[in-house]
């Protein structure tokens, strides 16, 4: 159990690098942000309600200075990008390891769509002689009263088992 958590942790962190470094750099750095691209006077919130062209998703390389005031990055970027860049050997290692992950995890599934497992039918038997051994076992208490009853003549006496079944004749 402590294995898997290990190993989930470690997919959450691979999947979270992969995301934001690899597949979708600039939506995982700034995410679904967007600045007015329309020049105002100083100290003036530009407006664009009426140039809804001019409205630009924020991108890693601002064109435009008010872009490196408006789009901020999330937190998530912000702490992968400064750890790449602080350990450098650390952003080499998860970069190559992806693909080496990738490399593997294409080798394994497919040779398990050419090998068919084998299974070995004295284990299936196996199996189902401890299963039926488990059944007997089960129903074997409530039956040993009745059986040594057969055995030594003396029948359990009682109630009759009912022929009705709740019905009144």
């Amino acid at each position: 159990m402590l294995l898997a958590t290990i190993l989930l942790a470690l997919i959450t962190l691979a999947l979270n690098y992969s995301i934001s470094q690899l597949i979708a750099p600039q939506y995982a750095t700034y995410g679904p942000q967007t600045f007015c691209d329309r020049p105002t006077l100083p100290n003036q919130q530009p407006d664009c309600s009426s140039h809804t062209n001019s409205i630009k998703p924020c991108t890693e390389v601002p064109l435009n200075p008010v872009a490196k005031d408006v789009c901020t990055p999330s937190v998530n970027s912000n702490f992968l990008n400064r750890v790449n860049i602080n350990f450098p050997f650390f952003g080499i290692v998860c970069f190559w390891a992806q693909f080496a992950f990738l490399g593997i995890y294409l080798l394994v599934g497919f040779a398990t769509l050419i090998r068919t497992p084998k299974v070995g039918m004295s284990d299936l038997d196996g199996d189902l002689e401890e299963e039926e051994e488990e059944g007997l076992l089960g129903s074997t208490g409530s039956r040993f009263s009745a059986a040594w009853g057969d055995v030594t003549g003396r029948a359990r006496k009682g109630n009759p088992a009912p022929t009705s079944y709740g019905t009144e004749t």
